[in-house]
């Protein structure tokens, strides 16, 4: 997440009809993306297909314990949706059926904010009320340049999803001068 870039929306999987909005300077483009990124969230947790389609293909249809359905939607989001850097001057943000088939037919990919819809959207449907977490990594920065997932256990705390660093398993997050809570479901 940066400045001054053209924010892409993606939806529904198509690469036409995609649409841009000119985001403003600063950490008011980085509101505007969280809730546009919210928004698909919101919209797509309602879609019994796409709900469907999550426990058969991301999180399996086999018995498994809560805390596995989480992890395969943790590693489907940071293994599965290859990572590419966003191009000078825009932001991407899309659904997971544009992560999956817009961008290219070969692999699911996209950036923290695509892997990070894709899991917000993948653990509502376990009945989480996943949000966002945007965190500065650059001193002074006056916006925020990496966004990952957190959700309240059952005792209340917070644990951290970041599917981005291909390294990393639930639980850990990048270091971070500041951060923001950006929350999906009210």
């Amino acid at each position: 997440m940066s400045d001054g870039r053209i924010l892409q929306i993606y939806r529904n999987g198509f690469r036409t009809g995609v649409r841009e909005i000119q985001l403003p300077v600063g950490a008011e483009a980085n509101l505007i993306t969280l809730s546009e990124m919210a928004n698909i969230v919101r919209e797509d947790s309602q879609y019994n297909d796409l709900k469907n389609y999550v426990f058969r293909e991301i999180i399996g249809l086999e018995n498994k314990s809560l805390n596995e359905q989480i992890e395969a939607a943790f590693e489907y989001c940071r293994d599965k949706i290859v990572y590419v850097e966003e191009k000078d001057g825009k932001e991407t943000v899309a659904d997971l059926w544009s992560a999956i088939y817009a961008f290219n037919r070969n692999y699911a990919q996209g950036d923290c904010a695509v892997k990070s819809v894709a899991l917000a959207t993948c653990l509502s449907f376990l009945n989480y009320k996943p949000y966002f977490v945007a965190i500065q990594q650059i001193p002074n920065a006056t916006f925020y340049n990496h966004v990952f997932v957190a959700i309240l256990d059952e005792n209340g705390n917070e644990i951290g999803f970041d599917p981005t660093p291909p390294e990393f398993g639930i639980g850990k997050i990048l270091n971070y001068y500041g951060r923001l809570n950006y929350y999906i479901f009210k």
